[in-house]
């Protein structure tokens, strides 16, 4: 650039290189009499010598001058002088324009990330033939019309670069400039295929240009605009020029089904050979894409009443989508019905299960879920070809896994250790995940991660078509980052004011221009609309975890829990009809997906804004995962220290977190019921009788443990509510109402329990005394959980990621003293045996035991394997999948029967299509 930052042309003080801007240099500057910023262009020096080159920037200057429009850039103020010499700076010695300052992307920016929406292509279009217009009633042809010389501002397009524009003063005859066949002009000046792309025939024949060729340009660019691909292609300028004189663009309704043809007409049109088969001007194809944004259809014959030419755009519209789902079809089958929605079941492998789910079969990933934010773990790329979910395998480290519904099997992916919340970007090039508290993208060709930026916890997430990403953090706002990394910035946050409580659950609509999201207030939660541009939000309806379907639905999961027998992990899916284009939702909401399965709702901090295990793409595919589907079918089993079992309990059932009585001689345990009431209960079992006793089942009962003497069962549920259930039939004792965390055991003085709670930094260590009041005992930027005191109340053996991977650890309690290191190599769960002198803890599925002296001071011994024994259950914050008798030579376990498959994932293809006939039904 000539030009450095403080330089000063007249009264413009230079800032900033901009860029090119066609044959000058373009820097941004500040009028320093108006103080406003505007963008200078000059002519540097070793252009402005010759005599072509400064023929046309006076040419631009003209024509910019004679046109005032909000769609063409705007001319403030230009210098232009007679030879050349001086130093640079001088304003007496550089010729200069001043436009307007436009802030923005380029068009040719934008198709980069692919097509844009119907409707936001066709505002654009009109609002350049509303442009080209003007400049062509004022006797100006543009001749150099692309998608780089078409600017995106929040309050629509404007046009650019009037350096190769004809007045109609000029002389025809002595400018050569059309000509791309003359040597110096191809390859000096206009040799890069992006401008010939757009070049009409008659101008790579050399002859002259008018507005008919301006049209032709536009067509290039609508078609562009409307595919994402160019009309016209080639591997060298020879082939790309042969493309234009002879070959014929293929019909936008040939890529983009939803196309009316009457569309096909105003592109074919404009990009006829001949330029008298053209349009004749920029107004009346401004006229026609007008009419067809209006709904209507240009090519009809006049009718009595608008209603009927709607009605026929429509039905073109229809017939359009209906050939796209026939696709699969042969070409000969004469039924053009709409496509019929396919349901099929996708079976994980066996071994391999689903992350979140809190049911038997889940060993580890609920409970790391438990009191964090996150999403779904299943996602959809936007054109519903591929499925990506988190899942463990044989060990409890999860990953995610790739299905491309083409395949019959499912790729790990190697990068995504301890991965959740997966989500794709707009064009399905990289996947999106949350681990070791942060945001990571993936590369889906290279399959190599990149980290983005840091966040912890993480309450839903989208990627935008600007290659940004939105994301509800655990301070309740909506932050925005680069997909490229750097540090978010705050884009929402609660207004107290308005009762909000948090911002969370974000979805980008596909045009880039808004985003939905949910907005958790005082009197319940509402599915909210954001415009991108003003920052401003308004409430749609009630709802939580919004996602669009380009079909014109918005799905979103109800705000309350599910109906399955208290339904504490299940919620109902409801879609209603939305207007993109106004921002609002038409008719009222109907149900299309009865109790989908869910994180326990108030995991989050108390808080119902569970996110519903299902995922919808722009083409109308959905995955979820009904709670019914889900084997429930476990045993509770004895083993002996040397991994034999024997059997405990010979019904087979969904059995969860068992613990041993004092004594011995009982057993209490938790199930989630969910192939009858769907209930959370809480019951004991007689081990010597075989009876059983039923001690809460208001269906949020769970995680229980005994009271020190055996004389009642503690339990939580999921709002962290904590209560004791004495067994002699007296009154059940609420200790904590709401937010205690996920107790998990009495310290033996019987004066305080020890609980898990989440917080902004991670999960904590807490105990709650006899009054209800929480008294912090370990709380740090690591997760802290799997607390467990030992018999004589001296220590606590407790699991943290403060490494980066859990360990279980050994704490003076209520200290001080020094933290030591139990396990070796990765271990969570830790219990004590009753006489203190070991402790047991799990690695994956093995079952390891430390020997350990308490007093006077702790000493540890070596961690030895004692057998590897696949487990049912959490392993994380809660309590764990065993326990130990009284002896320490048995140990009592949730074992998964032999033989059961988890049939998980539901597929719907062609899903948008019955929420048309839901509706419609409805209505």
């Amino acid at each position: 650039m000539s030009l450095e930052a403080g330089a000063r042309l007249g009264p413009y003080e230079i800032l900033a290189p901009i860029g090119l801007g066609g044959m000058g240099e373009v820097y941004k500057a500040r009028d320093t009499r108006l103080d406003r910023f505007v963008a200078v262009k000059i002519l540097p020096a070793h252009l402005a010598e010759s005599a072509e080159r400064k023929k046309r920037f006076e040419r631009e200057a003209k024509a910019i001058s004679q046109l005032n429009h909000p769609h063409i850039c705007t001319l403030h103020d230009v210098r232009l002088r007679q030879g050349y010499g001086g130093r640079v700076g001088d304003a007496g010695d550089i010729d200069y324009m001043v436009l307007e300052y436009i802030e923005g992307e380029t068009l040719a920016e934008r198709l980069k990330k692919g097509a844009l929406p119907f409707d936001r292509a066709l505002e654009y279009a009109i609002q350049m033939t509303d442009g080209l217009d003007r400049a062509h009633r004022a006797g100006i042809v543009h001749r150099d019309l692309k998608p780089g010389n078409v600017m995106i501002t929040k309050s629509g397009v404007k046009i650019l670069d009037f350096g190769l524009a004809r007045l109609a003063t000029d002389d025809v005859v002595s400018d050569d400039s059309d000509s791309p066949t003359r040597q110096k002009e191809l390859t000096q000046e206009r040799a890069f295929l992006g401008t010939l792309q757009y070049m009409a025939p008659e101008q790579l024949e050399g002859k002259p240009a008018d507005a008919r060729s301006d049209h032709w340009a536009f067509g290039c660019v609508l078609y562009e605009t409307l595919t994402g691909r160019k009309a016209f292609e080639g591997g060298s300028q020879a082939s790309l020029i042969s493309a234009i004189m002879t070959s014929e663009a293929p019909v936008v309704s040939s890529l983009k089904p939803v196309a009316p043809p009457a569309l096909d007409r105003v592109v074919r049109t404009c990009l006829a050979k001949d330029p008298d088969d053209r349009w004749h001007s920029a107004g009346d194809l401004k006229r026609e894409l007008a009419w067809l944004a209006a709904g209507e259809d240009p090519t009809s014959k006049p009718a009595s009443s608008s209603a009927k030419s709607r009605l026929g755009w429509a039905v073109a519209v229809l017939l359009g989508v209906a050939l796209v789902a026939v696709g699969l079809r042969s070409s000969t089958d004469p039924d053009t019905s709409p496509a019929t929605p396919v349901r099929f079941v996708i079976d994980l492998p066996p071994g391999q299960l689903l992350a979140g789910l809190n049911v038997p079969g889940a060993r580890s990933s609920f409970s790391r879920y438990e009191g964090r934010a996150t999403m779904s773990p299943l996602a959809l790329s936007r054109d519903g070809t591929k499925l990506v979910y988190e899942a463990e395998s044989d060990s409890v480290e999860t990953y995610l896994y790739l299905r491309n519904f083409s395949d019959l099997t499912a790729t790990r992916l190697s990068e995504t250790a301890g991965a959740k919340s997966p989500f794709f970007s707009p064009d399905g090039t990289w996947l999106g995940f949350y681990a070791e508290g942060r945001l990571w993208k993936l590369s889906m060709s290279r399959h190599t991660r990149t980290a983005v930026c840091n966040v912890d916890p993480l309450m839903g997430i989208t990627w935008l078509p600007d290659d940004t990403i939105v994301f509800g953090d655990g301070a309740g706002r909506l932050m925005r980052v680069s997909a490229n990394g750097g540090d978010p910035e705050v884009l929402t946050q609660p207004q107290s004011d308005r009762g909000e409580l948090r911002h969370l659950a974000p979805h980008g609509l596909p045009d880039g221009r808004a985003l939905l999201f949910t907005v958790e207030t005082e009197s319940g939660a509402f599915v909210t609309a954001l415009d991108l541009s003003s920052g401003e939000w308004t409430h749609l309806i009630e709802g939580l975890w919004p996602q669009y379907i380009p079909s014109g639905f918005i799905v979103f999961s109800s705000d309350h829990s599910g109906r399955t027998g208290g339904g504490t992990q299940t919620a109902d899916l409801l879609a209603v009809r939305f207007d993109s284009r106004h921002m609002r939702t038409i008719g009222d909401p109907f149900r299309v997906l009865d109790a989908v399965y869910t994180q326990a709702p108030g995991a989050w901090e108390g808080s119902n804004v569970a996110p519903p295990f299902a995922a919808v793409a722009d083409s109308g595919t959905v995955v979820y995962v009904p709670p019914r589907a889900l084997t429930t079918a476990s045993r509770v089993v004895w083993v002996e220290r040397d991994g034999t079992i024997s059997l405990a309990i010979d019904t087979l059932g969904p059995f969860e977190y068992p613990r041993l009585s004092p004594d011995g001689t009982s057993l209490a345990f938790a199930l989630h019921n969910l192939e009858t009431t769907g209930a959370h209960e809480v019951w004991t079992l007689d081990l010597d009788r075989g009876t059983r006793r039923l001690v809460q089942g208001d269906g949020v009962a769970t995680r229980p443990f005994w009271t020190p003497d055996g004389s009642g069962v503690t339990y939580s549920n999921a709002a962290g509510a904590i209560h004791v259930q004495p067994l002699d039939g007296n009154d059940i004792r609420a200790l904590v109402s709401r937010d205690g965390g996920l107790a998990t055991a009495w310290h033996p003085s019987r004066e305080r329990l020890f609980t898990v709670r989440s917080s902004s930094k991670g999960l904590d260590i807490w105990t709650i005394d006899a009054d209800g009041e929480l008294e912090p005992v370990l709380v740090t930027d690591a997760d802290e959980h799997s607390v467990r005191p030992s018999p004589d109340g001296r220590w606590i053996a407790y699991a943290s990621n403060e490494s980066g991977k859990d360990e279980v650890y050994l704490r003076p309690y209520p200290g001080p003293g020094r933290t030591m290191t139990v396990s070796s190599a990765g271990g969570t769960d830790p219990v004590w045996s009753p006489a203190g002198n070991e402790l047991f803890y799990r690695n994956g599925n093995d079952l390891m035991v430390v020997p350990i002296q308490t007093s006077p001071h702790a000493i540890l011994g070596r961690p030895q394997k004692l057998f590897d024994l696949q487990l049912l259950g959490a392993a994380g914050p809660t309590n764990p999948a065993y326990d130990v008798t009284r002896d320490g030579q048995r140990f009592i376990m949730v074992q998964p029967a032999e033989g059961e498959r988890t049939k998980l994932v539901h597929v719907i293809l062609n899903w948008d299509e019955e929420l048309e006939r839901l509706v419609a039904s409805d209505e």
